[in-house]
């Protein structure tokens, strides 16, 4: 693992700041009396991620520093499942999921980068390795007829929201435990640094849960 980000105790006392069982009003207000704009966000996502009453109803606030804009797990799989199997949407949308690429990157992908045999896909000069449900979904829709790559980037960005679902993945991959310097690599961040602050808090956050839950 990387240097990680050692300040979960920082939030495990953000959290003693609320009653032992909160109501949706005091949630509300504790995020609000956060003061400085990242300790309010910090709190919104704690909120949301410990399910503490009321935290469905707060606003998702973009953090001006650079964190990442993201969705939860489930979310994530409804805004994939939306699309049919066999669509090219469902295949870039499981693609910027499970592979971690950019629209740019699945636009331009033809048949000749997957090896579904390997469980792979050739991103530029890399392989990345390909799950389930993104070689099912690949699978599905270059077997079609006459189907050999994919629409322009915008096009995809438009309809599959492929940025929103990378950088979900990212997010989720770190709060599972993923170092935040390899999956900052994933996403093209050319330094430690970089990485950590756009990653560092959500290891903070899986942190603090952990801390939470001794």
């Amino acid at each position: 693992m990387g240097r990680g980000v050692a300040v979960s105790p920082a939030y495990a006392r953000e959290l003693a700041r609320l009653p032992p069982s909160p109501s949706a009003a005091d949630v509300r207000g504790w995020v609000r009396s956060g003061g400085e704009p990242w300790r309010v966000r910090l709190r919104q996502q704690l909120a949301r991620r410990m399910d503490l009453p009321g935290a469905a109803s707060l606003a998702v606030q973009k953090d001006r520093r650079g964190l990442l804009e993201h969705v939860s797990e489930s979310d994530a799989a409804s805004m994939i499942e939306a699309h049919p199997l066999d669509t090219w949407q469902r295949a870039a949308a499981e693609l910027a999921y499970s592979c971690c690429i950019d629209a740019t990157q699945v636009a331009a992908l033809t048949a000749a980068d997957f090896d579904i045999e390997a469980r792979t896909v050739r991103v530029g000069e890399h392989l990345r390795p390909l799950g389930r449900c993104a070689r099912e979904a690949v699978s599905a829709y270059l077997g079609a007829t006459g189907n050999d790559g994919f629409p322009v980037a915008a096009t995809i960005q438009r309809q599959v929201k492929a940025r929103l679902l990378r950088q979900s993945a990212a997010v989720h991959m770190v709060l599972r435990g993923a170092d935040p310097v390899t999956v900052g690599a994933l996403l093209g961040y050319e330094s430690p640094g970089s990485a950590h602050r756009a990653l560092g808090p959500f290891e903070a956050l899986r942190r603090a849960r952990l801390e939470v839950a001794r």
